[in-house]
């Protein structure tokens, strides 16, 4: 069943492609978006009558099969997308003859093969995927609907839900396996390449700017590394490409489409991860500017209120248990405190989007590496700011550099940004009405990335934040370096990818499999000692909840968990490292021994 989402995907750029006649990677992206919004439709909808099952979802996509070929046959469309594809493909072959394009092409299918292995051999080990990603997914499936439900692990019910709603559909059709999640990052990052050099294309550049550009971004490390997780911010990336490409549509001319998947495309960012609220800002804005320099007020108007029917109809629902919850369409107010800076000012802004710099540089000498660590420490001093100041710095951190960086929460990408710097360099100095567009597309995703690391609170995982940018920069660095890339283009790129491609095969580390076992042992003495069947968990809020998950459904037991351990409610409590006593949320829990305890693990029964 898992293959009835790619037939609907497939019908829908079957049907796109045949209107924009060939327009194949167009129609993909255009298809992207509306399968995507699909998703949160489908989901949120089921969710609202608990009907969140393998049935219900399995039939839904079962009918939206028969919907989409009953449009087609209306329409008199034929089944062309295959031999659409095989001209598209043809065009890119016939490009190889020029070296330079059959290099980017070879590392590029390299790395995709590579990452595509990564996803479906690698187990799930990122600890955010752990603690919040994937086990909010588990709760979803057993509560039949998206509801907020009591848990210990607040970042499971406030986060944005677009990649977890995909990981549910792939789960519901797969019998809960899991084996197929981390590709969805990968299809995000395989699509970003189409939609960068879509937009270099609309900025004029030939066919080698648009390889070296997908080339650019498939050798950013922390983009590389993460393409092949659970993570969201290649999914924000693939999201700000398409919130860009219908930016600068909307900046040349308005047409409904194009207003309907820029709504769909901020829509869609706004539900996969906060950060997109910085770096679309200045797109969403080009978008909205080009309506009204182009239309009527009254028009204009309505092709807004359009947009924000899209943006609200995705969103909604989330928004509205967020605020029933807290007051805030973005979840507790902790949340976001604890996320940005607090009362800023431009000299703790600027000092914070330093610090965030700092770790897209590799310094792998020690020496090196406490030599700029002090001279920002001597920088704070010098502007009466304390370095390890708590309205900056993430609560129990202390600024430093990352010793070992090479995972997806720390990577660095030093070349790519150092390339991105000239890019924006150009950018200010060149004049000319034909540079115009492609200035203000580089001054704009430059002012995204510096608002996000200046109100960003510091902290050593920072670095994937800034993938979005790092792979629009594709765009302003292969058509504002060309002239020096056309001259040592072949043993440029070669380098790039003999010093990055080997990356992907260290993805993800390897951090919990103690803790994997151990929640396996007390899932193990639970079916042992009694015939319960709800069981409590008292969890922290880096507890890694999905280990329970996994070791329950790999013994193919039928527990019921429940977040939080009301005592009236469950027979076994399985705790972990709680931040406060046992007995602290429920007073009839003081009198409770743990029977076992291992490693911060313990079980009361």
């Amino acid at each position: 069943m898992i293959i009835l989402p790619l037939i609907v995907f497939f019908q829908t750029w079957n049907l796109l492609q045949a209107w924009r006649k060939g327009q194949v990677e167009r129609a993909f992206l255009e298809a992207t978006l509306l399968w995507g919004a699909n998703l949160v439709f489908l989901g949120e909808g089921l969710g609202l009558f608990s009907l969140l099952t393998s049935d219900a979802v399995a039939l839904s996509w079962a009918f939206e099969i028969c919907a989409l070929e009953l449009v087609r046959v209306r329409r008199r469309a034929r089944w062309s997308l295959g031999a659409a594809i095989v001209s598209e493909l043809k065009g890119k072959a016939a490009q190889l003859s020029d070296s330079v394009c059959l290099v980017c092409c070879a590392g590029i299918a390299i790395v995709l093969c590579g990452t595509l292995a990564m996803a479906l051999l690698a187990p799930i080990m990122n600890w955010d995927s752990l603690t919040y990603h994937l086990p909010r997914v588990q709760h979803w499936i057993q509560n039949r609907n998206l509801s907020h439900y009591p848990t210990n692990i607040t970042r499971q019910l406030f986060m944005p839900p677009w990649p977890a709603l995909a990981v549910l559909n792939l789960q519901l059709l797969d019998a809960g396996s899991d084996r197929f999640v981390n590709l969805i990052q990968w299809a995000a990052f395989a699509g970003a390449l189409s939609v960068v050099a879509q937009i270099i294309q609309e900025l004029g550049g030939d066919h080698r700017s648009q390889w070296f550009g997908r080339c650019f971004v498939a050798t950013i490390p922390v983009v590389l590394m993460e393409s092949s997780t659970t993570q969201t911010d290649v999914i924000c990336a693939y999201w700000v490409c398409a919130l860009a490409y219908f930016a600068l549509h909307l900046r040349r001319g308005v047409y409904a489409a194009e207003s309907v998947y820029f709504g769909l495309a901020l829509g869609l960012g706004l539900c996969t991860k906060g950060t997109f609220y910085f770096l679309g800002l200045f797109f969403g804005l080009i978008g909205i500017r080009g309506i009204f320099k182009a239309l009527p007020l009254r028009s204009a108007l309505l092709f807004v209120g359009l947009m924000a029917a899209l943006v609200l109809g995705i969103n909604g629902l989330h928004w509205k248990r967020n605020w029933e919850a807290w007051g805030s369409i973005q979840g507790p107010r902790w949340a976001y405190d604890a996320m940005l800076v607090r009362n800023p000012s431009p000299v703790s802004i600027a000092l914070n989007g330093l610090k965030n710099f700092t770790l897209q540089v590799y310094i792998p000498n020690d020496s090196i590496r406490r030599w700029v660590v002090q001279s920002v420490a001597r920088l704070h001093e010098q502007l009466g700011v304390v370095l390890h100041e708590p309205k900056l710095i993430r609560p129990y951190q202390g600024f430093d550099l990352p010793r070992y960086p090479l995972n997806e929460n720390y990577a660095p990408n030093p070349l790519h940004l150092a390339a991105s710097f000239v890019a924006f360099w150009m950018a200010l100095r060149r004049r000319g009405r034909r540079e115009g567009e492609l200035r203000v597309f580089t001054l704009s995703l430059v002012g995204g990335l510096i608002l996000l690391w200046g109100c960003i609170r510091w902290l050593p995982g920072n670095s994937r934040y800034a993938a979005p940018a790092l792979v629009l920069m594709g765009v302003p660095v292969s058509l504002y370096l060309r002239p020096m890339l056309v001259r040592n283009a072949v043993p440029g790129i070669v380098l790039v990818f003999s010093a990055f491609a080997p990356l992907f095969f260290n993805s993800g580390y390897a951090l919990g499999l103690d803790e994997r076992r151990i929640f396996g042992e007390a899932v193990e003495k639970i079916s042992a000692s009694s015939e319960c069947v709800d069981i409590g968990l008292y969890l922290n809020e880096n507890s890694p909840e999905y280990w329970l998950w996994s070791e329950i459904k790999e013994r193919n037991l039928h527990f019921r968990i429940h977040g939080s351990s009301p005592m009236e409610r469950v027979c076994a409590i399985i705790a972990h490292k709680p931040h406060r006593p046992i007995g602290h949320s429920d007073p009839l829990m003081t009198s409770l021994n743990p029977i076992w305890t291992r490693n911060g693990v313990s079980l009361y029964l």
